[in-house]
């Protein structure tokens, strides 16, 4: 009976000596869950911070693609207007060209004119002063 008693208490500090061990090491767990538990929330929130300025810098894109094309389709359009302008001087110089030189050709034709007339009368005063013209007789 004494080394049943023995066995008893051997096995019953035993049993304390396991349980201790097992608070321990529960306390133990207890803390590494607790602090695994904070980094997995610092984690998701920084998942989440990050996760929010990735849709600000998408939505950011987004809005700068949107107005590149606005401003693309505003210059295609003043491109096409400055064009337009620009045809529509070419073709309005080109038709003051088409009358000036119009004007220079009949003015030519006119100077052609002048000119072969004064030489006409040039060459008819020639002539008289070379041969005068008789004169009248009295009767």
């Amino acid at each position: 009976m004494k080394r049943m008693r023995t066995s008893r208490a051997a096995l019953a500090r035993e049993l304390d000596g396991l349980r201790r061990e097992y608070e321990e090491v529960s306390r133990e767990q207890r803390g590494r869950i607790a602090a695994l538990r904070e980094e997995n929330t610092r984690l998701e929130e920084q998942l989440s911070r990050r996760r929010e300025r990735e849709a600000s810098i998408a939505a950011a894109l987004l809005e700068a693609e949107r107005t590149a094309q606005a401003i693309v389709l505003r210059a295609q359009g003043q491109a096409e207007d400055i064009l337009q302008s620009a045809q529509e001087r070419q073709a309005a110089v080109a038709r003051n060209t088409a009358e000036h030189e119009k004007a220079l050709r009949e003015l030519a034709r006119r100077c052609k004119t002048i000119l072969a007339c004064m030489e006409d009368q040039l060459g008819s005063a020639a002539t008289q002063r070379v041969f005068p013209a008789p004169a009248a007789r009295s009767s």
